[in-house]
């Protein structure tokens, strides 16, 4: 990411909401939410986790890209054969 971050162009990492609990352990986590604007995948009705143990910029980041989906009935398989 940071060598593309020179073109001008916004970078969006899409996540699933089971990812919340480990991200402090990625390599740089804080540097991740200045290079691309976080969009979290939660399934509708899905409450917020608890972000209290989070650093501030981080949570802010959890927050503003929490995006509740609907969750479709296939597989990855499915959507391979489809596709061929």
């Amino acid at each position: 990411l940071r060598a593309l971050t020179g073109s001008g162009d916004r970078y969006y990492l899409l996540l699933g909401d089971d990812v919340i609990a480990d991200f402090m352990k990625w390599k740089e986590p804080e540097a991740i939410t200045d290079l691309a604007t976080l969009l979290i995948g939660s399934r509708v009705g899905t409450g917020l986790p608890d972000l209290s143990c989070y650093p501030a910029k981080i949570k802010k980041s959890f927050l503003e890209g929490w995006t509740p989906i609907s969750i479709l009935d296939i597989s990855s398989t499915d959507l391979r054969k489809r596709l061929k």
